[in-house]
């Protein structure tokens, strides 16, 4: 393996993140110092644009985390890059030609709302969608929280991944994963035709990689999400040092919205479809 390029001026306690502009000329990355030092660089000329500390000590002594950091795929906001931190979900707009970063919090509606988040990914309009420490997904429009599914895992969801390419549910789907060892399947519904802005994130599949079928938490704690080029390959690495990866299939006639002929949508959601999963390697370091 060559090395290509080497950045130089980032904080020396290390990188806990890094994430490409849409358009691959800037290059973010996020410092494992206390004040999680978020630095900008010009890719092409590995030079250094702006520098902004994201996190400050809370009142009550307590230092904040940086959990995720990704740059915003919408093209009107190319230098938008989002944060995940603790009790705190943030953008930040880079300015490259005044070398500033401007941040600003993520309007939830109501301060109870607010969570930690610990990743996030966005769907094909560019909108984030972010998995939080409760188990709870949120989704938001522009940087505004307008849905929230809760108590979707049994404990932390660790990585989100969303997908462009239609499957076989009709659409656009993201995949969500955590501490429990379950990873879901979601499609894009359409609720309405005539109306491009009602439209729904529906659970589609609910699998327990390795569990016992009936199981409603698995043996690993799931930690990254990774799609494969080949159609129909997912992997997915796990706190226990090990890194799998799985084929997932039809749902033998369950629809995006867990329903089947016979069946209610609490009956679907409780079986595993442990079949579906073809391992195809296990490796450990």
């Amino acid at each position: 393996m060559e090395i290509l390029a080497k950045l130089t001026s980032i904080p020396q306690e290390g990188v806990a993140a890094v994430s490409f502009s849409a358009d691959g000329k800037l290059l973010a990355t996020v410092a494992m110092d206390p004040a999680a030092t978020l630095s900008i660089f010009e890719w092409e000329s590995q030079t250094l644009v702006a520098r902004e500390k994201t996190l400050r000590i809370s009142s009550g002594g307590v230092q904040a985390k940086v959990f995720a950091m990704k740059f915003s795929t919408l093209p009107e906001y190319n230098n938008r890059i989002w944060t995940c931190a603790t009790q705190d979900t943030r953008v930040w707009d880079v300015d490259p030609d005044d070398a500033e970063i401007v941040g600003s919090p993520c309007h939830y509606g109501d301060k109870d709302l607010v969570q930690t988040s610990l990743c996030i990914t966005f769907d094909p309009k560019g909108d984030a969608i972010t998995g939080t420490k409760s188990g709870d997904l949120q989704f938001f429009r522009g940087t505004r929280l307008w849905k929230i599914e809760r108590g979707r895992h049994r404990g932390p969801i660790n990585c989100v991944h969303a997908e462009s390419r239609p499957r076989d549910v009709g659409g656009p789907v993201f995949f969500s994963a955590g501490k429990d060892g379950v990873i879901q399947e979601w499609a894009l519904k359409l609720e309405t035709l005539q109306y491009v802005n009602e439209v729904e994130w529906k659970i589609g599949r609910r699998f327990v990689p390795g569990a016992e079928p009936g199981a409603l938490s698995g043996p690993w704690n799931i930690r990254s999400l990774a799609p494969y080029c080949k159609e129909g390959l997912l992997g997915f690495g796990t706190k226990q040092g090990s890194m799998h990866q799985f084929r997932f299939g039809n749902t033998n006639g369950a629809d995006i919205s867990g329903n089947r002929v016979n069946e209610t949508a609490d009956d679907v959601l409780e079986d595993t479809l442990v079949t579906l999963l073809e391992p195809l390697y296990e490796r450990r370091p």
